[in-house]
């Protein structure tokens, strides 16, 4: 009996996922290797090596190797064949569209809800960057003149070679979970470039003893990502290059907090699992028993996550790849955000239904905002509803085909977009709010996030749209009446500048 077998029997879980589960933390040492190698070329072959034995070995062998190194090749080929300007649509199109017909053959998220393993979870991660590598190369063929937006800022100026490509999809601290992340910056990171030249980032010389971390907003984490110094330049402040420093103490922290998210799923789960949802006696609760229950299981389930992501997270760090840049604090501290994919504490404790989706599965969403959401915003820069809406399709449609994906995302969408009309609201009435006032604000948030949340979590526990409807139903469909009517009413309703330029 294998390992992994007499694992999997004292702990009652199927051989594959324990497989799964020792290839995961096999990434953290894979990972740190790759800092061994001085050339750009060995940390390519390397990758490739490390990434596609993880691969094999996680899956079973030949079969799932075949859809990853299928769709990597194909995709490249797709960039070669294809004219510049059209290259980023079809690897786009043709990386969905495989995708796709092996969630419907594979039936992938049934097996993982029933405990198995099925390779559709790595390829989802391939995809991503499949895709993003060829809309970043489409990109290259722009004029600087048209390509001043933000969702520009990684474009190639020319097609990788062949060998950069596959090591970027195969590196192995993010080959099997992610998170997903550009081609750009791991060109930097195998030439040992930027951020991970011998002198490595620049930090302004004495930051700001009163400052918080220079990380408020999207804008704010782009520059501490890129660790170019620009914002300092642009103040006069003098700097200082600092090399990454050792990332063993860090990576320590991320499988720490590793182990505390798998102890916690593991709790959670033996009162909180989705098969309840399932049993008639469900509909029999009280709405805030069943409320309270989706609640506990989102975040049962969230927590999984947390705890293979963590994992990553600690092998990226250590690969130094998931190296960041020095914050603008005093003292200046190291920043490992591009490692990270979730925060466990914004994600579950944030107020706002809006800010939510920015600390979870943060490599995706930084995706989904670069080749889908700026992109579909409206000429006249302002994303509406729809903006938000078709964006959310798309990530329901990368999930997999399972009504309960889309069910949850549009409903998420319409909470989120109302959480943005309450904030410019009260804001607009509250410039600056007295502590009653803003507790009372963020309770509402609050109440309005778990109830959106945990109603709509249902769609993605359940999948099928017959019980997730049956749910809803027993809950009075107010996950989706809510945000609805607040949305209407908040987009007639003028704001308190807007009633002020009026009077006037």
């Amino acid at each position: 009996m294998s390992i992994s077998e007499e694992l999997a029997s004292s702990l009652g879980v199927a051989p594959s996922l324990i497989t799964l589960l020792l290839c995961l933390f096999s990434s953290v040492p894979a990972a740190l290797v790759v800092r061994f190698f001085s050339g750009p070329s060995l940390k390519h072959l390397y990758s490739i090596a490390a990434g596609g034995a993880l691969c094999w070995v996680a899956y079973g062998g030949l079969h799932a190797s075949l859809n990853f190194w299928g769709l990597t090749l194909a995709s490249y080929a797709i960039m070669l064949a294809l004219p510049r300007k059209w290259s980023g649509y079809g690897v786009l199109f043709g990386s969905f569209t495989y995708l796709t017909y092996c969630h419907i053959s594979n039936l992938g998220a049934d097996v993982w809800r029933q405990g198995g393993v099925d390779f559709t979870g790595t390829l989802m991660v391939f995809t991503l960057k499949i895709a993003g590598c060829a809309m970043d190369y489409q990109d290259g063929a722009l004029r600087d003149d048209k390509a001043q937006h933000r969702m520009y800022a990684n474009r190639l100026q020319g097609l990788p070679s062949l060998l950069e490509f596959v090591s970027f999809v195969f590196f192995p601290g993010a080959v099997l979970v992610g998170p997903v992340f550009n081609f750009k910056q791991y060109q930097a990171y195998a030439a040992g470039q930027g951020l991970w030249s011998p002198s490595g980032g620049i930090t302004s010389k004495g930051a700001a003893q009163n400052g918080s971390a220079s990380r408020q907003g999207e804008e704010g984490q782009q520059l501490l990502a890129n660790g170019n110094g620009e914002a300092d330049k642009a103040q006069g402040k003098p700097q200082v290059a600092r090399p990454m420093p050792e990332p063993l103490p860090y990576a320590a922290r991320s499988l720490g907090k590793a182990i505390i998210c798998l102890a916690l799923h593991h709790f959670l789960s033996q009162y909180f699992g989705p098969a309840m949802l399932f049993k008639p006696g469900f509909l029999d609760f009280s709405f805030a028993h069943k409320w309270g229950y989706l609640v506990m299981a989102g975040i049962c389930y969230r927590s999984s996550y947390y705890f293979i992501w963590s994992v990553a997270e600690a092998a990226v760090i250590l690969s130094g790849f998931g190296f960041s840049g020095w914050s603008d604090t005093f003292p200046s501290r190291p920043d490992w955000s591009r490692a990270e994919n979730a925060h466990f504490i914004k994600v579950e404790i944030t107020t706002s239904m809006a800010q939510m989706p920015a600390y979870w599965n943060m490599g995706v969403g930084t995706w989904l905002r670069t080749y889908v959401y700026d992109r579909v915003t409206p000429r006249s820069g302002k994303p509406t509803m729809w903006t938000l809406i078709l964006t959310q399709v798309v990530s329901a449609l990368w999930h997999g085909l399972h009504p309960g994906y889309y069910l949850f995302f549009v409903n998420a969408a319409i909470g989120q977009h109302t959480s943005k009309q309450a904030f410019r609201h009260t804001a607009a009435a509250f410039p600056k709010p007295s502590a009653a006032v803003q507790l009372t604000i963020d309770v509402l948030q609050a109440a309005f996030k778990q109830l959106i949340v945990g109603c709509a979590m249902a769609g993605f526990l359940v999948l099928q749209a017959g019980q997730t409807i049956v749910v809803w139903r027993s809950l009075f469909f107010m996950g989706t009446i809510v945000p609805v009517l607040l949305n209407v009413l908040l987009s007639v309703m003028p704001t308190r500048s807007r009633r002020h330029k009026k009077a006037e």
